[in-house]
């Protein structure tokens, strides 16, 4: 296991900054996932701390040590990618134990490793198929099972279950989970897949344009966003945002109320309680849930989860209650997530 401390780091190319002022702490044994939209730095991050590009200013220290000018192989890290990178014409054992036989290891040791790493993985029955004859699922599993065999300090994962379908996600996001559970080795994932961040993550790292925006548990960010970008990032659909403007003594202030969509249901008998009202513009029926679009006179749309057994038609005229606890409030200048003020609930 390693631990390891980002201090002031940053990346730049030429003029442009593509990190700017990291600073970020992962604890030995921690499960760390990096999330943010296409181009925020998540995977220029992940290979600064692999050592595959060069920190432009800024402190890397793995297990208190400055790895600034360490070479990749001196990290005690393990890299699985999106695209496999598996030796076509390679077993799936001469695949795992390549590394560990470059590095000149006793036979036998390399054959207990490639031994447990294929069980742990289900793959003890694979070991001499050639990656042609794998599923997509189980070429992802033999490049996580190379990884395994050198033991590493630190596990860094770069979007590996993109290529797969929902199904294969679904079963190598659970292998993937067990594997830290069992291993207890730290990792690092990089992502733009919000399920996966919400259930792999011991905590949450949500990066844009190059900034931390908020680290946290996957509830914290949920529960309490910092900001209106990590609440619209965080959560699918994204949380519902209302403009607001509110009058106070000398002066007046633009607020933004946000709001999640499981968090609206629909007033029928006491209309006086409703909070917004409006037309459904559109309606998406997800068979276990249902959410209907609801045009109350702003940019976008309210988007409310509702009961499959509730029946609604494009065109209906209908009242949404909100739970007032749930509310979030935000500075409409900055952004910023503000605490309750008085009269909001």
């Amino acid at each position: 296991m390693a631990s390891i401390k980002l201090a002031n780091i940053s990346k730049s190319l030429g003029r442009n900054d593509i990190l700017r002022g990291i600073d970020l702490d992962i604890g030995s044994g921690e499960f760390i996932v990096f999330v943010g939209p296409s181009g925020c730095g998540k995977s220029t991050l992940l290979r600064l701390i692999a050592g595959l590009d060069e920190i432009t200013s800024g402190e890397l220290l793995i297990d208190g040590v400055l790895a600034n000018g360490m070479s990749p192989s001196d990290r005690r890290v393990a890299m699985v990618f999106q695209s496999y990178a598996l030796y076509p014409h390679m077993t799936v054992r001469e695949n795992m134990s390549f590394s560990l036989k470059n590095a000149r290891m006793d036979k036998r040791e390399i054959e207990k490793r490639v031994q447990e790493a294929a069980r742990s993985l289900d793959l003890a029955g694979h070991l001499d198929r050639l990656p042609k004859q794998l599923s997509g699922g189980q070429r992802q599993r033999v490049a996580i099972g190379r990884a395994i065999v050198r033991e590493p300090g630190l596990f860094l994962f770069d979007e590996p279950l993109s290529n797969l379908d929902a199904a294969l996600r679904v079963q190598t996001r659970i292998e993937i989970a067990r594997l830290h559970k069992s291993l207890k080795t730290t990792m690092i994932y990089v992502t733009h897949d919000q399920v996966e961040a919400m259930t792999l993550a011991d905590r949450i790292v949500v990066l844009n344009a190059g900034r931390i925006e908020q680290v946290g548990s996957p509830l914290d960010l949920y529960n309490r966003p910092a900001n209106l970008f990590v609440a619209g990032f965080i959560g699918s659909p994204q949380m519902n945002f209302i403009s607001l403007s509110t009058t106070g003594p000398g002066a007046s202030r633009e607020m933004v109320l946000g709001i999640r969509p499981e968090h609206l249901s629909i007033s029928r008998d006491e209309q006086y309680l409703a909070s917004f009202a409006g037309k459904i513009e559109f309606i998406e029926n997800l068979g276990e849930q249902v959410l209907i679009y609801v045009n109350i006179g702003q940019d976008r749309p309210l988007v409310a989860k509702v009961s499959p057994d509730e029946d609604f038609a494009l065109g209906q005229h209908v009242a949404l209650k909100m739970e007032h606890g749930r509310a979030h409030y935000f500075d409409g200048e900055s952004g910023m997530r503000l605490e309750r003020e008085a009269g909001h609930g």
